[in-house]
C-alpha cells in the first residue's frame, strides 16, 4: 500500500471509510498528552499494519491538546483544559457511531481520568465494544491511587489488554481481568550491523520520569568515564526529571552528555545507528519498545532487571543484566564489554532473532483473534 493510501485510510473520516462488512470497523483512540515518542512508535505500527491488510482501521485525530492560546494563570489554564476536553467529547461523539470497535491505547496515566474514562463512557453509551490498552508501567501508580474509583469505569471495557507478564500481575492487584498481547513494534528504517567493538557511545531512550531511573544510568556513565575520557552519552526524551538530571551532569563535571528532546522515529533511528551501547536504568519499565530497536540496530544492551523486563532480556544470552539501582553494577558491565570484543560481537548479532519476535508477522494472529471475537 502507498504512504498516500495508508494515510487516507487512517485519517478520513467514519463517514468516509470504505467499509467491509466481513470486518469490524476499528477506531483507533492513542490517549496521552503529547507526542511521546516511545508509546507512539509501537501503538501506531499495529493501527499501520491492520490498514494495510484492508482492515477499516482508523486514527482518531482531534487533538486533546487545546490550541488556544489563554493566559497562563490558573483560570487561563482551567479554560484551555476546558476547550480542549469539549472538543475532544463533541468530535469524539461525532466520530464513534460509525464503528463496532473503540481500541483506546493508553500511553499515558496522567490522562485517564480526563481522556480514557470519558472515551469509554461514550463509547459504551452508543454501545461499542472497547478495548482498554495499557502501553504504559505508569498505570501500576494510578491504580495504586485511584483504583477504587476508576475500577467500576475499567471493568466497563470489553478487553484489557497488557503488553507484559509485569503489567499483567499490576491489573490483577487492581481486580482487573486483563490478558498479556505483544504490540508489534515498527523497526522501518532500522538497520542491523554487527558491532565489534566499543568507543563507547551510550544511548538511553526513555521517558525522563522516576520510575526509569536515568539518574543511575547517568551515575553509572560518570564511573565508565573515568576509565575511558572517550565515552559519550546521549539521553532521548523529555520529563519531569529532565531539569535535575541536566544539573546533576553539570554540577559534576561529567562530560560527553547531551540531552535531546523527543524526536520522530526517523531522527531516533538516527541514534540508534549511530551508537554502539545502548543502556536501560529503569526501576519499572513495561516491555519497552526501545529494547526491540536496539536488538534491531545490533546494539548490545547493558540493563537492570526490572520486572517488566525480564520476558525480554536474559543475562549473557540477549543482553548483561544487573540488579535494579545498582549503577556500580551497570558500569562494571559497560566496561566488560568495552573490554571484551568477542562478548560485544556475540550479543550484537543475537539482536536481529530477538527483534524479530516482535514483528507483526509473529503477533498478528492474537490481534486478529481478539478483534474478531469482539465482532462475533
Amino acid at each position: 500500500m502507498s504512504t498516500m493510501h495508508r494515510a487516507m485510510a487512517m485519517e478520513h473520516s467514519a463517514t468516509d471509510v470504505a467499509i467491509d462488512n466481513a470486518r469490524p470497523r476499528i477506531l483507533f483512540v492513542k490517549c496521552e498528552k503529547g507526542g511521546q515518542t516511545w508509546a507512539s512508535g509501537s501503538v501506531s505500527a499495529l493501527r499501520d499494519n491492520l490498514a494495510d491488510e484492508g482492515w477499516p482501521a482508523v486514527r482518531f485525530t482531534a487533538p486533546f491538546e487545546s490550541t488556544v492560546d489563554f493566559a497562563r494563570s490558573p483560570f487561563g489554564q482551567l479554560a484551555t483544559s476546558v476547550v480542549a476536553k469539549y472538543k475532544f467529547v463533541r468530535q469524539l461523539i461525532n466520530t464513534v457511531q460509525g464503528f463496532n470497535i473503540v481500541h483506546l491505547q493508553v500511553c499515558d496515566a496522567q490522562v485517564i481520568a480526563r481522556l480514557v474514562l470519558p472515551a469509554l463512557v461514550i463509547a459504551k453509551f452508543f454501545g461499542k465494544k472497547v478495548i482498554l490498552q495499557f502501553v504504559t508501567a505508569e498505570i501500576e501508580k494510578f491504580l495504586d491511587r485511584s483504583g477504587s474509583w476508576s475500577r467500576p469505569f475499567l471493568k466497563a471495557a470489553d478487553r484489557i489488554v497488557v503488553g507484559s507478564r509485569y503489567l499483567e500481575k499490576v491489573a490483577q492487584r487492581a481486580r482487573l481481568d486483563a490478558i498479556q498481547v505483544i504490540n508489534p513494534i515498527d523497526l522501518t528504517g532500522l538497520k542491523h550491523r554487527t558491532v565489534s567493538k566499543l568507543q563507547p557511545r551510550i544511548l538511553m531512550d526513555c521517558p525522563l520520569e522516576q520510575e526509569n531511573n536515568v539518574l543511575c544510568g547517568l551515575k553509572a556513565f560518570r564511573l565508565v568515564k573515568q576509565k575511558y575520557p572517550r565515552s559519550e552519552l546521549t539521553v532521548v526524551g523529555n520529563g519531569t526529571q529532565r531539569t535535575m538530571l541536566q544539573h546533576v551532569a553539570a554540577s559534576n563535571h561529567i562530560h560527553g552528555v547531551r540531552f535531546m528532546d523527543s524526536v520522530n522515529l526517523d531522527e531516533l533511528n538516527r541514534f540508534y545507528g549511530h551508537a554502539d551501547l545502548f543502556l536501560c536504568s529503569s526501576s519499572i519499565d513495561e516491555s519497552p519498545s526501545s529494547i526491540v530497536r536496539a536488538f534491531a540496530t545490533g546494539l548490545p544492551i547493558v540493563t537492570t532487571d526490572s520486572d517488566g523486563l525480564l520476558q525480554m532480556v536474559h543475562d549473557r544470552a540477549n543482553a548483561l543484566v544487573v540488579p535494579v539501582n545498582n549503577h556500580v553494577a551497570l558500569a562494571d558491565r559497560i566496561i566488560e564489554l568495552i573490554e571484551d570484543p568477542s562478548l560485544v560481537t556475540r550479543l550484537s548479532g543475537r539482536g536481529k532473532d530477538e527483534a524479530c519476535k516482535y514483528t507483526w508477522a509473529l503477533v498478528r494472529r492474537s490481534w486478529i483473534g481478539l478483534y474478531s471475537d469482539l465482532a462475533s
